[in-house]
């Protein structure tokens, strides 16, 4: 099926997210549910239930190999004596083809003598787009009654045009930049084009800086966005991190590179890129997420580094060849 921005985000959940959500759709299906404290994570069963006059067990896991996962959280609610009338296991995962869950279920029946339902992704999305959608804004920031399809190409399209505005120095960028080659990071939520933030330019978070630190003043309103450097007199600054009232943030800079010198005697070196290019945009990269957190963006967020104009430039040998 299509990868749209839903099915993404119960794919790339975390474990504690999912455990939250995963408690949420069981209550709207009718179960009394009480997580327990100190016993998830392979520890034992993750929630008591209870419907009508029977009680059971949750169990919730993201974790690849979901049938070893839940035969041991079976194995485990047998040796602890725990209340099992019944056993609800909740996975992330998208077992192909869909008798294998079929299979799984009556295996674990047979085995271990109490009554078994498997939720898995497909059930959860499902549940997501129909009944309860608010719980995918809750715990995924995602609005599933706005499906978006293939999102990461949404992104990609959206980084090109944003690279097409730095390339060009254009006047639609947050602040002006000086002519050379220059570093971008661009960081994507996965829910950003489905979910409207509902919060004006002159509302949202301050932007980090470069530095390593977040802004101790607010941002510059600045189209749609915020800057965390924006100078009133339009002057170029070598480097601008940008927060879009959209959800995304593009940090971009020009410090990294240098011109290489030219001698009377002596053969020119080569422009070159500082070997700690990547300290200046993993730099921003956590202060960027928490202001994304601010904004009501949740993970997965994508994120996008692209060098232009560099043809001419040189990395230092230690880093040829080599991924930032």
């Amino acid at each position: 099926m299509p990868a749209t921005d839903l099915e993404i985000a119960l794919e790339k959940v975390d474990a504690d997210t999912f455990e939250k959500l995963a408690t949420d759709i069981l209550s709207e299906r009718g179960y009394d549910v009480s997580p327990t404290e100190g016993t998830g994570a392979d520890g034992g069963r993750d929630a008591d239930l209870r419907r009508n006059d029977e009680t059971g067990v949750a169990h919730f896991t993201t974790r690849n190999d979901w049938q070893r996962k839940l035969r041991e959280d079976a194995q485990k609610t047998v040796d602890r004596d725990l209340d099992r009338d019944f056993v609800v296991f909740v996975v992330n995962q998208s077992p192909e083809p869909p008798r294998v869950v079929d299979e799984a279920t009556a295996q674990l029946q047979d085995e271990y003598g109490f009554p078994v339902t498997i939720l898995t992704r497909g059930d959860l999305r499902t549940q997501l787009t129909t009944q309860s959608p608010h719980l995918a804004d809750v715990h995924l920031g995602i609005d599933s009654s706005k499906p978006t399809t293939e999102p990461v190409e949404e992104m990609k399209e959206l980084k090109a045009d944003r690279l097409d505005l730095i390339q060009e120095r254009s006047n639609a960028l947050p602040n002006p930049l000086p002519s050379g080659p220059c570093a971008v990071l661009h960081l994507f939520p996965l829910g950003m084009f489905s979910t409207d933030y509902g919060v004006r330019p002159s509302e949202l978070p301050a932007p980090p800086i470069f530095e390593g630190k977040r802004a101790s003043f607010l941002g510059k309103a600045v189209g749609d966005g915020v800057v965390s450097v924006n100078d009133r007199f339009g002057r170029e600054r070598p480097q601008y991190v940008y927060l879009s009232e959209r959800g995304y943030i593009e940090a971009v800079t020009t410090l990294p590179f240098s011109h290489g010198s030219v001698g009377a005697f002596a053969s020119p070196e080569p422009d070159t890129v500082d070997p700690e290019i990547d300290r200046y945009l993993m730099g921003v990269l956590p202060n960027s997420l928490a202001t994304l957190a601010d904004l009501g963006a949740e993970p997965p967020v994508y994120a996008f580094i692209s060098l232009l104009d560099v043809e001419d430039y040189e990395f230092p040998s230690s880093l040829r060849g080599k991924g930032l």
